[in-house]
């Protein structure tokens, strides 16, 4: 019942039998009712103890097993729940942008958008692992939305006019620059593209105004993570003005590693075993949104190779011609299975579970199968032999 339990928000607490709820806030905000009930529940059920997490939501220490439902009612009074855990869209992490003085969006309305409609509309969606949004304000990255696995950052592309330009010998644009891409040129300012970070420092700091009107828009991030294994997300080549097609974007990235990643990993390792230009495409394209009900109900498609103690790869090269894996026509994936390999050798040689989609040629042909491990594991007996 551990499993249930955690599916509901409640952690064991180590080497003992009680355990931490983990409350979710909306995006770090709680009301001062909210507050004052949160406190209360940790004295009645807990050990009097609150903790904050790293996604911004507060977990109650010390609550015993049978008093689980009764904490989930008692908080539930005042609008709150439990929750944030297992193979899921986990709860959204915003900045202050909506009160910093750098802040380039509303980031509280922005990021209780994204909770509203995917952390809770994508609730009951099972996703390959779990699934980390991020909303930063500006540039400075103050909650790393470029680590998670997809981030949203705040954008001000500075808007140049350079027929007002005075080509001031001591320009204020140009000492007050952060990444130093403003310089005066030929009596003209110029701003290198390839330094801007669109941090809106610059805009309507002109005593001339060169500088106004200046768009506001989003830069997105894809594949981030942080923790055992470091992975800096890659922006996308385009900078969105429009929030709705932002907001399209992060849907189509749920979308597409809920039909594409393989289970277990990491959107990061989804991308780099698809490619970031097609990911990318596909990202910029509708398809996947045109489809979104399909995939959003389709059975998980998986390739099951049984537990062993051998190389994947070796293995899986010795099975070619094999009955089950040539109704995958594994013959005609050996480009893609030695890229498997390379990119996740670290991943192989740190489980010894071993998991393996032929994705690509499936893909392509529309063909998904499914092999039972009882059959897999008669059939690595006779072609290996299986390690004890």
């Amino acid at each position: 019942d551990e499993k249930r339990v955690k599916a509901l928000g409640f952690l064991n607490n180590k080497g003992t039998d009680n355990f931490s709820a983990r409350i979710i806030t909306v995006n770090g905000k709680i009301t001062a009712a909210q507050q004052k009930c949160v406190a209360e529940a940790a004295e009645l059920f807990g050990n009097g103890i609150i903790t904050f997490t790293t996604r911004l939501s507060m977990e109650v220490q010390g609550i015993p097993y049978d008093k689980i439902e009764e904490f989930i009612a008692y908080i539930g009074k005042v609008g709150l729940e439990t929750g944030g855990t297992g193979k899921k869209i986990r709860p959204i992490v915003s900045c202050k942008g909506t009160t910093c003085q750098y802040g380039l969006q509303d980031t509280f309305a922005l990021s209780e958008e994204i909770h509203n409609r995917f952390y809770k509309g994508y609730r009951n969606v099972t996703l390959p692992h779990k699934f980390k949004i991020a909303v930063g304000g500006c540039p400075n990255n103050c909650v790393k939305p470029n680590l998670n696995d997809v981030g949203i950052i705040g954008q001000c592309i500075p808007n140049f006019h350079k027929e007002i330009c005075k080509g001031c010998k001591k320009c204020i644009i140009s000492k007050n620059c952060p990444m130093n891409a403003c310089e005066v040129v030929d009596k003209k300012l110029k701003i290198d593209e390839d330094k801007c970070i669109h941090c809106g420092r610059c805009d309507k700091k002109c005593p001339f105004e060169s500088i106004k009107e200046s768009k506001h828009g989003f830069k997105i991030y894809i594949g981030g993570t942080w923790g055992k294994r470091v992975s800096h997300g890659v922006a996308l080549s385009k900078i969105f003005t429009d929030k709705e097609e932002a907001l399209n974007v992060i849907e189509k990235a749920i979308l597409l590693y809920k039909e594409q990643g393989i289970s277990g990993e990491r959107f990061a390792t989804t991308i780099n075993r698809i490619g970031f230009e097609k990911v990318e495409k596909q990202l910029l394209d509708n398809d996947l949104l045109e489809r979104k009900e399909e995939i959003i109900n389709s059975i998980q498609k998986i390739l099951v190779v049984y537990t062993i103690q051998v190389d994947l790869f070796d293995t899986l090269m010795n099975l070619k011609g094999c009955g089950y894996l040539e109704r995958a026509a594994i013959e005609n994936t050996e480009d893609y299975i030695i890229e498997y390999h390379r990119t996740g050798k670290e991943l192989l040689e740190e489980f010894d579970s071993y998991c393996m989609i032929i994705s690509q040629y499936c893909r392509e042909h529309q063909e998904w199968i499914r092999v039972s491990s009882i059959e897999y594991k008669k059939l690595i007996s006779r072609r290996v032999g299986r390690k004890k």
